[in-house]
């Protein structure tokens, strides 16, 4: 349970005049409403921790796993090495420009990013990062490095040239491999001893040869065409994937039949050996049978490419839009809370060249200089401060002038990225690499705490500058201790995005009031929120991760399916000189024998298949319930999804026991994905004595209704409040009230939280309006079985 001064619990009873002016009038008695609003906070008062649940201890086991497959890759961080050592969450490189802009700043800033700049700057702007700080990494091991031998850099360089003489060879044998297209037409001059052109090698061999070559270089020059950015972003989607899958054999064998066809119809070298080629009525087969060979392989491409890439985009793309979204807002938060401590240091004097470089060279002061300048400055002050006798650590007045805190958001997104797969390499870059993000669960709660310390200082400034000048401060939301209004975070969002269209600016406000779900936010709820942020990408990351590598699997099926139809139809359909027709009996009879011993196995692992790559019912990451159709899932055990497999699926149970559960058995049971559910409506039961008037029922129905007012962190309404037939046997009336939470179905621990805070009232103002029950005295009555009374007669 989350302490109440963090915003979660209900309202402190300490002022009974407060709490009374909040109760509606009607049947509650207000004392009686405080004193049992007094007893919940004396529960909250405990604080009892249900965030370390067994559930989220499966999510970690996974999110482990996830780490492990996708581990961190250092950077270079672009702190230079006087970075004080007690700080090293300022490792974060600053990408761009951070600024720092008083309130009259031009709201017309330059158009968005992303609606002139294509999208292959944004690529190349990415290589060029990367290869800065590749650069950066090498130049800083080699620096740091006094002792490297002529050995080690021998070594290197053999390493070097061995690593470039492969990539050599390996482009050879790639290039080499299009010459097998030419093994059809000598397997048929081979077993055709009769064939006329059979020893004249230099006819039927090197002439289509000559014209593989020129089809090869045509294929290169058309793609080279074809591969243009600007032509690439003019054509349709699928345009492109079809031309795209063209690329390669499939290419060179089109244009290579096309040149063909032309030396056989207008020769323009050599017409005599062209036109006894021509003659050559099976070789036509064998060519039609090429040319079906790579257009169906051409578009079976195509097809399986723009069909998973539908399901992909249909199916993550609103998910990776939220994620991208959410990581720049706490991204905005994370470079003011930067500033936020060079204004601190600045104001307080502290403010030194080693520290700025910790908060990023590009960064600007609230008077508009740059921070090595302001530091310059702030030096100045402390000496003139020391001269006259002060320390070097004295507060500075509070300027009335100074202006409100606001940044720019750095270029990290400078364009705006419309697919799907750049947005995620720009994830998991920030994830793996801790390039602005953080890289790991310890480090997203250390600098979120660091952040968020960072923040509380700067608003408490605000709201003291305030009340000495006598100025509105930017929010003033009130609130309990060491808290911020999610208001006033919104504000700071909204500033840094203040260069962007105003449809922008909303879908930013809207992202950080979702990600901050409480009206003040504590330390704790904001750790929750950039560590939840994070294990969001992370797990979105590794889920389109294993959907591509299904669909890989699927094509290579699918590839494998078409090579043998293909297959057999050329060796049918094809006359290769060798008689084929004996051998249809033996392969009709052995497929059938093979698939009736497979029976209903390729059936089902088809259908498995399909069903998590279309349906796609779980994520890595999600928790869910499986059980029977029709039930709702309770009494089942909670699994968090580790792995998807082609054929089954991994789970971890909140035990840490890890199950393994095939595919197209899930198909066949209902699975229950907690992380799609909406908000649960929960349904609280109170039983009341029979004699209890029914004023007082309806006051506890009241009374509840009030305090579900007084609590919106946890209850949205009351939807319903039946009451039932009393029970003679046990003298009570069962009530039943209906309430609509405002936690997710995941959170658990705050809805368990909630309901022992309501049972908790209940039960404290039941007892304060006298509704007590009270055990009916009972004649114990005892019946002699038929059996004992015979036996009792016979002894007698």
């Amino acid at each position: 349970m989350i302490p109440p001064e963090h915003g979660t619990g209900p309202p402190a009873a300490d002022d009974a005049v407060s709490i009374r002016s909040k109760v509606e009038p009607g049947l509650v008695q207000e004392d009686l409403f405080a004193n049992a609003i007094a007893a919940v906070n004396v529960l909250d008062s405990l604080q009892l921790d249900t965030s370390e649940s067994a559930v989220n201890k499966a999510s970690d086991i996974v999110l482990g796993l996830v780490e492990a497959a996708n581990p961190n890759q250092p950077v270079d961080d672009g702190v230079s090495s006087t970075t004080s050592s007690t700080d090293d969450l300022e490792r974060e490189q600053a990408l761009g420009e951070v600024e720092h802009e008083d309130q009259n700043a031009s709201p017309d800033g330059p158009k968005q990013p992303g609606s002139e700049v294509p999208l292959q700057r944004a690529k190349t702007q990415a290589k060029l990062q990367r290869s800065r700080t590749n650069s950066a990494l090498t130049k800083n091991k080699s620096d740091g490095d006094d002792k490297v031998t002529m050995g080690d850099r021998c070594t290197a360089l053999l390493k070097s040239v061995l690593l470039r003489v492969g990539k050599v060879f390996g482009f050879l044998w790639s290039e080499a491999k299009i010459l097998l297209v030419l093994l059809p037409y000598a397997i048929g001059f081979v077993s055709r001893p009769e064939e006329p052109l059979r020893l004249e090698w230099e006819i039927w061999l090197l002439r289509p040869l000559y014209c593989v070559l020129l089809g090869r270089v045509a294929s290169i020059i058309i793609f080279f065409i074809l591969g243009n950015s600007v032509l690439a972003e003019v054509l349709p989607t699928r345009v492109v994937n079809l031309i795209d899958s063209f690329r390669g054999w499939p290419s060179t064998i089109v244009c290579w039949l096309a040149l063909m066809a032309v030396a056989y119809f207008t020769p323009f070298f050599d017409a005599e050996a062209w036109q006894r080629l021509r003659q050559v009525q099976w070789l036509i087969a064998v060519q039609w049978w090429l040319a079906a060979l790579a257009i169906t392989r051409a578009l079976l491409d195509a097809s399986t490419a723009s069909f998973f890439f539908n399901l992909k985009d249909g199916h993550f793309q609103e998910r990776v839009d939220k994620a991208l979204l959410t990581m720049r807002v706490l991204r905005m938060l994370f470079g003011t809370a930067r500033v936020a401590r060079a204004r601190h240091a600045q104001r307080h004097g502290d403010l030194n060249t080693s520290s700025v470089s910790t908060v990023g060279r590009k960064m600007v002061s609230t008077v508009g200089k740059t921070v090595n300048e302001a530091a310059r400055m702030a030096n100045n002050v402390v000496r003139r401060g020391s001269n006259q006798g002060a320390g070097p650590h004295v507060p500075q007045p509070l300027s009335r002038d100074e202006s409100e805190l606001m940044i720019t958001e750095d270029s990290f997104f400078v364009v705006t990225l419309n697919s799907l797969s750049d947005q995620l390499s720009m994830i998991q870059h920030a994830i793996t690499s801790g390039q602005g993000f953080v890289s790991s669960v310890a480090e997203a709660k250390k600098r979120a705490t660091h952040t968020f310390q960072s923040l509380l200082t700067e608003y408490e400034n605000e709201i003291a500058m305030a009340r000495d000048t006598g100025l509105a401060p930017p929010v003033d939301g009130g609130g309990p201790p060491r808290t911020i209004p999610r208001a006033r975070l919104v504000r700071w969002c909204t500033k840094a995005a203040r260069k962007k269209s105003s449809a922008f600016r909303r879908s930013v406000a809207d992202c950080a009031t979702s990600v901050l779900a409480y009206e003040h936010v504590g330390e704790a709820e904001f750790v929750k929120a950039v560590e939840d942020a994070y294990r969001e990408q992370r797990f979105v990351s590794a889920s389109v991760e294993s959907f591509d590598a299904l669909n890989k699997h699927v094509h290579s099926f699918l590839v494998a399916i078409w090579a043998l139809v293909v297959g057999i139809a050329g060796i049918f359909l094809v006359d290769w000189g060798v008689e084929f027709d004996d051998w249809i009996v033996p392969i009709s009879s052995s497929s059938l024998s093979i698939a009736f011993l497979l029976g209903w196995l390729p059936y089902e692992t088809a259908a498995g298949i399909l069903y998590v790559l279309s349906v796609r019912p779980y994520d890595i990451g999600d928790r869910i319930l499986i059980c029977n159709p029709g039930f709702s899932g309770a009494g089942a055990e909670n699994f968090t999804v580790a792995d998807i497999g082609l054929l089954s699926t991994r789970l971890v149970s909140w035990q840490g026991e890890e199950h393994v559960i095939c595919n197209f058995l899930t198909r066949k049971l209902a699975v229950i994905n907690l992380n799609r559910s909406r908000t649960p409506h929960v349904v609280m039961e109170f039983q009341v004595p029979a004699s209890t008037p029914g004023a007082k029922v309806s006051e506890l129905i009241d009374s509840i209704r009030a305090y579900v007012g007084q609590a919106p962190q946890d209850w949205v309404t009351v939807e319903f409040a039946n009451i039932g037939v009393a029970d003679m046997k046990t003298g009570l009336i069962k009530v039943t009230i209906g309430l609509l939470t405002t936690h997710g179905r995941l959170e658990d621990g705050l809805i368990d939280s909630a309901k022992t805070r309501i049972y908790m009232f209940v039960h404290v103002y039941m007892q304060q309006a006298g509704i007590e029950y009270v055990q009916p005295a009972q004649t114990v009555r005892a019946q002699m079985s038929t059996g004992a009374a015979a036996m009792k007669a016979w002894f007698a």
